[in-house]
């Protein structure tokens, strides 16, 4: 029996790999695409001109569960503000740094709205996405905070069981595994950059999104380590914003799985985070 000659198999190779790498690019395509329709969407939705301060949160699903829609915002800023503010929320499930900053329909669209603040969260900024709980991914990943979509795939991770509507059952056994899977693959960005929104004359603010208090302490231990601090320095010195470290624990009541919160865990994150909005703007 006769094989290929080994040529044949170069090409073959070479073939499929470049036909691998075109669907990877593809793939960042289309959702890049996606991504500018959604924000065009929601642009028009809620950026109407009428607030004397215009905020922008960029954010994930832990952001849009976090924090109120921007209706509300508005609503209840009137009471803690004698200054108008309009918010408008971006949030994209499992997003990475550069889903926003790379997405030049966002860039055009921030620079004609011009926000008086940009919001950044946190993991955006500082850490790497991973998508499967045994291998990294490119680029197709996921924020380590956001561990249920990390775990969802091992469900010894996380206990299924329905507590209540608003809470799932969550076990000590199963955090146990959860914290040591934090600490042995969250990946640090090795480096990030916000020149993106260099030419916006918008305030930078980097915000945390907090997870119940007993992984948030796990959290609080990978944010003292020398990757993290470096490659938040370096970014500093790049581009420079203000960071806004939430000063409360959470308990899982406040939360409908392992990292998104509830309508309780909302209100209350909601109001911090208003007040915050306007002690800040007050400074400036």
């Amino acid at each position: 029996m006769k094989y290929p000659h080994p040529k044949v198999w170069l090409v073959v190779m070479l073939i499929f790999s470049g036909l691998f790498f075109l669907n990877l690019q593809l793939k960042e395509e289309i959702r890049s695409y996606f991504n500018g329709v959604r924000f065009n969407y929601l642009f028009n939705k809620q950026a109407k001109g009428k607030g004397d301060v215009k905020v922008v949160l960029l954010c994930s699903s832990l952001g849009k569960q976090a924090i109120s829609d921007p209706s509300t915002l508005n609503n209840r800023m009137q009471e803690i503000d004698s200054n108008s503010f309009e918010f408008v929320k971006l949030p994209i499930a499992a997003a990475t740094l550069e889903d926003f900053t790379g997405n030049q329909l966002l860039l055009d669209r921030l620079k004609t709205y011009n926000p008086d603040y940009l919001l950044i969260q946190e993991s955006f900024l500082l850490v790497d996405r991973i998508k499967d709980v045994n291998s990294f991914s490119l680029r197709n990943t996921i924020s380590f905070q956001n561990i249920k979509e990390m775990t969802l795939r091992s469900p010894d991770v996380m206990e299924r069981g329905i507590k209540n509507k608003n809470t799932l059952n969550v076990y000590s056994d199963s955090l146990t595994r959860s914290s040591h899977f934090l600490t042995r693959r969250s990946n640090i960005r090795s480096f990030s950059s916000l020149e993106a929104f260099s030419n916006l004359n918008s305030e930078l603010l980097v915000f945390e999104i907090p997870l119940p208090s007993f992984l948030e302490t796990v959290m609080d231990s990978i944010r003292q380590s020398d990757q993290y601090r470096e490659v938040y320095t370096t970014t500093k010195k790049l581009s420079n914003f203000r960071y806004i470290k939430y000063p409360y624990s959470h308990p899982f009541s406040h939360y409908y799985d392992e990292s998104h919160m509830n309508d309780i865990g909302e209100q209350i994150f909601t109001t911090w985070f208003l007040k915050k909005i306007s002690e800040i703007h007050k400074e400036s």
